[in-house]
């Protein structure tokens, strides 16, 4: 169960700094 959670809260975070980085692409 722990690990699942970390694994989830490290996808959150991939995924907001990818969002982040796709954004400063697009500007």
């Amino acid at each position: 169960l722990r690990e699942n959670y970390v694994s989830r809260t490290r996808r959150c975070e991939l995924a907001n700094s990818l969002s982040l980085s796709e954004t400063t692409i697009k500007i």
